[in-house]
Formats: C-alpha cells, structure tokens, sequence
C-alpha cells in the first residue's frame, strides 16, 4: 500500500539491491522512477505529502574517463571512413560531446578568431573552443565543399 512506503523501506530496499550485486547507477534509476511516482502522485493530488521526502541516492563512484592515446586515436583514425574522419578529429581536438558536434554549425566556427563556439550544452553553459591547426585545415576544407548550415552532415 502506498500509505505504508516510508523511507526505512526505501533505505531497506537499497540494502537489499546491493545485496543482489546491482550497480549503484542502476538502484539510482529505480529510485528515480520511484520519486517520479510520488512526485506525480503528489501534483495530482492523489496524495498529500510525499512520503519518500528527502530520500537519498547511493553514492556513485565517479571515474576518471578514458582517453585515448595518441597512437590509439592515430589507429582509429586511420582505419575511419574518409566521412567520420573529419567528426572524429573534432571530437578528439575539442573534447566536445557527440551531441554538440552533431548540432554544431557554420555560425559557430569563428574562422577569423580560431574558435568554436558552443551553444547548446549539457549544462547549459556556453563555451568557446580553440581550433587547433589540424582541425582547422579540415574545416576549412568541409566548408568549401558544403552548402549546408550544419558543418557534419
């Protein structure tokens, strides 16, 4: 019953699944799903307060990413179709997201300046990147052969 969830079954709920061996990034999404049902439940007055107020997530353990060597990313590159290689050059001289490469158009490649500049980010703070020489001879190149508002199409 809904009335009888409180948050020691929630934390008992959370033993439980690192019990089982699950990640911790998986009990969080369950866990959301769960605050996401009382938060509607709550909007739509189906109850009166939410009785999982103030529950917490499990910690998660973050990671330093990966990054490719040099010698990888020249293997990668090398064996890349003559189309990704220019996405992949920006991605690796950038450090931009694989969204933000997608919508990254001629507008935001500043030639003169050598930047690009990003708009539409995760967090929504916008950024400006400098290109690097090799990057730039690509670019450059892209842009001569194009007649599309989107710099990877």
């Amino acid at each position: 019953m809904v009335s009888e969830v409180n948050l020691w079954l929630v934390e008992k709920y959370k033993a439980r699944r690192k019990a089982e061996k699950k990640k911790p990034e998986t009990i969080n999404r369950e866990l959301g799903v769960l605050r996401r049902v009382f938060n509607l439940a709550l909007e739509w007055k189906l109850i009166t307060q939410n009785p999982i107020q103030g529950m917490k997530l499990v910690k998660v353990q973050k990671y330093l990413p990966r990054v490719l060597t040099e010698e990888e990313f020249k293997r990668l590159y090398q064996s890349a179709s003559p189309h990704f290689k220019p996405i992949l050059l920006c991605a690796y001289l950038t450090g931009m997201r694989r969204g933000e490469i997608a919508k990254l158009k001629w507008s935001d490649v500043d030639f003169e300046r050598g930047y690009i500049y990003v708009k539409e980010t995760k967090n929504n703070e916008s950024r400006a990147i400098p290109i690097a020489k090799p990057l730039m001879d690509t670019l450059r190149e892209l842009r001569e052969k194009t007649t599309s508002e989107y710099v990877f199409t």
